[in-house]
C-alpha cells in the first residue's frame, strides 16, 4: 500500500472506532446480550487494531506463489525439459551452451557436448581394447575431471540406464568443492548419442533432507527428458 493512502484509511478507521466507543451507553439490553460493552483502554485499542488488519488484508492482495511447471527448451541438437522457475544464464559453465539456474531455491542444470568419433579415436590411440566402451569411459574421464574440484565426497553412486533410447550412466554424489564450505549434491547423465557424447549437469547448494527427495525428483525428471532431435 502507497503511504497516500494510509492517512485515510487511518482517519476513517478512527472515526469509525470513537462513534462507537461513543455511543455504546445507547445500546439496549438485548443488543448488550450479543455485543459486549467495551470497558478498558486495552479493550479500545485492541478492538481498533483489529479493524485496521481486516482493513489492511482486505486492500492489500497475498502474494501470488510462482506454480512450478515445465518447459522444453532447444539446445543444439537435443532439447530438455526445465522447470519454469529456472532463467537461462551464461556464467555457470564457459563451454556449455545450455545452462539455466534456479537462484531462489539454489538449482542448476547445463549440458556439455563432444564430438563422439574424435574422442573414440583419442581413446583408441591409448587403449584400443576399451575403444569399443566409448560410454563407460568418457563418463569415468568426466567424473574424474569434477573429482579434481573435490575436497571430499560421499554417497557415490552409478546406474546404468537408457534415457528414450539413448544409453546413459548416471552419477550421483555428495561433494564438498575445494574451497567452499557449502555441500554441493550433483546428479549427472552421461547420455551417448548417434554423433556426440553429452554431460547433462545438475546441482544443488541446498541440501537439506527435507528436501533432498523434491530436489532428486526435479533433477531426475530434468535428466529422463533428453532427447537427440539432430
Amino acid at each position: 500500500m502507497k503511504n497516500k493512502y494510509l492517512l485515510p484509511l487511518f482517519t476513517v478507521l478512527f472515526f469509525s472506532c470513537k462513534q462507537e466507543i461513543d455511543t455504546k451507553d445507547s445500546i439496549t439490553e438485548k443488543e448488550n446480550t450479543a455485543i459486549p460493552i467495551i470497558e478498558t483502554k486495552e479493550e479500545k485499542d485492541s478492538v481498533f487494531q483489529e479493524k485496521i488488519k481486516d482493513t489492511v488484508a482486505k486492500v492489500i492482495p497475498k502474494e501470488k506463489v510462482k506454480t512450478s511447471y515445465f518447459v522444453r527448451k532447444k539446445g543444439s541438437n537435443y532439447s530438455v525439459l526445465i522447470p519454469n522457475t529456472y532463467s537461462v544464464t551464461s556464467v555457470l559453465n564457459e563451454k556449455a551452451e545450455f545452462q539455466y539456474s534456479d537462484l531462489i531455491n539454489e538449482r542448476f542444470v547445463f549440458v556439455l557436448k563432444d564430438d563422439k568419433k574424435s574422442f573414440q579415436e583419442s581413446v583408441h590411440k591409448i587403449n584400443p581394447e576399451v575403444s569399443n566402451e566409448i560410454l563407460r569411459v568418457f563418463s569415468e574421464v568426466e567424473v574424474l575431471t569434477m573429482k579434481d574440484h573435490f575436497e571430499s565426497y560421499e554417497n557415490e553412486k552409478w546406474k546404468n540406464k537408457t534415457i528414450n533410447g539413448l544409453p546413459a550412466k548416471i552419477y550421483t554424489v555428495k561433494v564438498l568443492l575445494k574451497g567452499m564450505n557449502t555441500p554441493v549434491q550433483y546428479k549427472n547423465a552421461y547420455i551417448e548419442g548417434e554423433n556426440h557424447l553429452y554431460s547433462l549437469i545438475t546441482w544443488t547448494t541446498d541440501t537439506k533432507d527435507k528436501k533432498n527427495k523434491k530436489v532428486e525428483e526435479e533433477f531426475q525428471k530434468i535428466i529422463d527428458s533428453f532427447i537427440e532431435t539432430n
